[in-house]
């Protein structure tokens, strides 16, 4: 780490310095990165806005809330979150450093603002509302075990979605473009990965985590034990199935809608490379998704609910790779047409049987 006079003593008001930056990021994840990944260039704007944003909440009231008071503190507290601490163990070894008395209720809470504030920046996970934040949000229960046990805890839950073998295939449809545009379930940003694909507001709106370079350096870094194996690859599937790298249209749609979203601070720039899934690939079966599979099938569920029937019947029709929906929607259409035709039939008789009625022949 670097010397007291060195960019990690720098106060956590101010902006984060470039050479800070690359301190922090070597730190946090500090085992290094696998061979194949270091030439895998990761952009860390959106990283950093989020964790000034962060920053700035924790610190209202001139810091009242808040112990920690440079990026050394921070990675201080991040180094016991993986240490296999307990949360009270981690507060009780905080306070001894402690360099001003002040009661006890005062110690407790600005040092359990300090742990929450770091717990973001390491994992980027909630585990509570910092003191500027409504508590009604979505955060991860953290009561008992190391911060890695609350984590492991929180995702590894079986799925209870055991989808239909009929429609168990994820159509290239369901892209975040055509989420937004077809169905109108508003597509809104997250910096808190445990609402990933979470939908809110009664279905209208869908959370995607959208921080593609900390995913990344996560999945390259040895030894990261944090998360439960599979989690941050399936979570990158997720982001590839959403935003294809070949679609021209959700391009344009992240570069003119998504980019300017009110809530979002910085978009990753790596959004768009997460490749793509053709469609057929196994990676579409919505049973090779464990951690995500309930929240991929509740948002079909509701996109197909939310889309108006002509646009829901013109997307059926040129969907040719998924055969069932295909067939039927053609079989609705000519049943359709047939009933309408003879429908027509029927009424153009019985107008000429009323005309006749009414108009017999001379004899």
């Amino acid at each position: 780490m670097s010397s007291p006079n060195g960019p990690l003593y720098e106060v956590l008001q101010n902006p984060v310095t470039p050479q800070a930056q690359a301190e922090i990021v070597s730190y946090l994840w500090r085992d290094g990165v696998t061979a194949p990944s270091r030439s895998v260039h990761f952009d860390w704007t959106a990283y950093f806005a989020y964790y000034t944003k962060q920053c700035k909440a924790a610190l209202v009231n001139e810091g009242l809330y808040l112990s920690a008071r440079t990026h050394h503190d921070i990675l201080t507290i991040a180094r016991l979150l993986e240490d296999e601490s307990t949360e009270e163990m981690i507060k009780q070894k905080l306070r001894q450093n402690l360099t001003q008395q002040r009661p006890q209720a005062e110690e407790d809470r600005m040092l359990d603002g300090s742990v929450k504030l770091a717990t973001r920046l390491l994992a980027m996970v909630n585990i509570g509302p910092l003191a500027s934040e409504i508590s009604g949000r979505y955060f991860m229960n953290w009561d008992q075990g190391s911060l890695r046990d609350a984590v492991h805890r929180h995702f590894n839950i079986l799925p209870e979605i055991d989808p239909d073998p009929k429609y168990s295939v994820i159509g290239t449809d369901l892209t975040c473009r055509n989420i937004d545009r077809i169905s109108g379930i508003e597509v809104v940003p997250t910096d808190n990965l445990i609402d990933h694909l979470r939908l809110v507001e009664r279905d209208t709106k869908v959370c995607v985590f959208h921080h593609v370079s900390f995913l990344k350096r996560m999945n390259a870094t040895q030894n990261s034990s944090l998360y439960p194996d599979g989690l941050i690859e399936e979570t990158l599937d997720t982001i590839a199935l959403l935003f294809p790298d070949t679609d021209r249209k959700t391009r344009r749609w992240l570069e003119s809608d998504f980019q300017t979203h009110p809530l979002l601070s910085k978009l990753d720039q790596g959004l768009l490379s997460c490749g793509h899934f053709r469609a057929g690939h196994p990676s579409r079966r919505f049973e090779r998704f464990r951690f995500w599979r309930d929240r991929l099938c509740t948002l079909r569920e509701a996109v197909d609910d939310a889309t108006p029937p002509s646009k829901a019947l013109l997307k059926a029709l040129r969907d040719s790779k998924n055969g069932d929906r295909w067939f039927n929607s053609w079989v609705a259409i000519v049943a359709i047409g047939l009933t309408l035709f003879f429908g027509l039939v029927q009424s153009i008789e019985g107008a000429v049987q009323v005309y006749k009625a009414y108009h017999p022949a001379p004899a």
